[in-house]
């Protein structure tokens, strides 16, 4: 479940799962389906509370065939980078905000950025999916956001799984749950400043170093994987 509500298809077992956009689904949505889940902890226990009706907690995964550490070479040794679209209407993201103000060396990859950002930091349109193993494990950091009510009610991001499983080193916005399923290798900013530290070589500190991030990468792709989900 994401933009669109989806209706039970009467005389099927039916399974709902809400992967975003949680400020979309209504209580009564959940009637007719056999089995809810939610990619959120804290959103499924408090929508069990509201609906009367057990939602169980699932998250998202990554695929670990395509999304390892394996085959990268001089990992972290490239620039900051972003990879998604500009909001709907031409609103940049946050993060990208940010990191322009911050001054790093951004890269950005996505439609809809031309009128938003300087043409210096826009690397294309399109980055083809069977690259973004290795982008992720060679920038120095991955910048990540979220839907604002995404990030309140602890729905964390598909990217940061995957970005996580290819042994790479994330920032995004602050959502519950991050340190204990990735440990150091996502960190959370709280202003300009805090993602210009992060971003800097100080805030190497803030990150295990690249053979705890292989083991990370490994556990991630072991136990948030769509064949564990």
């Amino acid at each position: 479940r994401g933009l669109r509500r989806i209706n039970p298809m009467p005389g099927k077992l039916n399974v709902l799962w809400v992967i975003s956009h949680p400020e979309l689904v209504e209580p009564d949505e959940l009637d007719g389906f056999d089995l809810v889940f939610a990619a959120s902890e804290p959103w499924a226990e408090k929508m069990s509370r509201i609906s009367k009706r057990p939602v169980l907690p699932l998250l998202q995964a990554t695929d670990p065939e395509r999304f390892h550490p394996a085959t990268t070479q001089e990992p972290h040794s490239g620039g900051v980078l972003f990879v998604g679209q500009a909001r709907t209407g031409g609103v940049p993201r946050q993060i990208v905000t940010d990191a322009l103000a911050a001054g790093v060396p951004l890269e950005v990859w996505g439609p809809n950025w031309a009128d938003l950002i300087d043409p210096a930091h826009l690397k294309g349109e399109y980055l083809a999916y069977t690259e973004l193993p290795v982008r992720y494990r060679q920038a120095s950091r991955v910048l990540n956001d979220h839907w604002a009510d995404m990030a309140a009610e602890g729905f964390i991001s598909n990217r940061v799984f995957d970005v996580v499983a290819a042994g790479g080193r994330v920032i995004t916005d602050e959502v519950a749950g991050l340190t204990e399923l990735f440990g150091g290798a996502v960190q959370s900013y709280q202003s300009v400043a805090d993602l210009e530290r992060l971003c800097s070589v100080d805030g190497d500190a803030a990150y295990p170093d690249d053979a705890a991030l292989v083991r990370i990468a490994a556990r991630v792709g072991r136990e948030h994987s769509f064949t564990a989900r």
